[in-house]
């Protein structure tokens, strides 16, 4: 099992119409891909910044590489989600986490 985190700063006063557009337009797009598990989905407002971070599992690095080009290939993701966040996004940050023997989420 493999975890992606992704870090979103928005705009000022974007938290309200991002999270209703996420989830309108950006859930039942990935409600269809099976690979693709929303594990947490959080947002926190310090420093004059507003950030939302989502957390996502898959099976493994081939699953990840296949859910996101199944997303691409998406009209509905493409032009009912994505072209509508711009506006809404200061900067995107990402990374693949591999959990470590340890840790509860394997």
């Amino acid at each position: 099992m493999i975890y992606e985190i992704r870090t979103y700063t928005l705009h000022p006063g974007c938290l309200e119409p991002w999270l209703e557009l996420y989830e309108t337009k950006a859930l039942p797009v990935i409600a269809g891909i099976a690979a693709m598990k929303l594990v947490g989905y959080f947002y926190t407002e310090a420093d004059a910044s507003t950030r939302v971070v989502h957390l996502w599992s898959y099976p493994d690095a081939a699953a990840r590489e296949a859910a996101h080009a199944a997303l691409d290939a998406s009209a509905a993701w493409k032009q009912g989600f994505v072209a509508a966040a711009r506006p809404y996004l200061a900067l995107r940050e990402h990374a693949v986490l591999t959990p470590v023997s340890f840790s509860p989420l394997q």
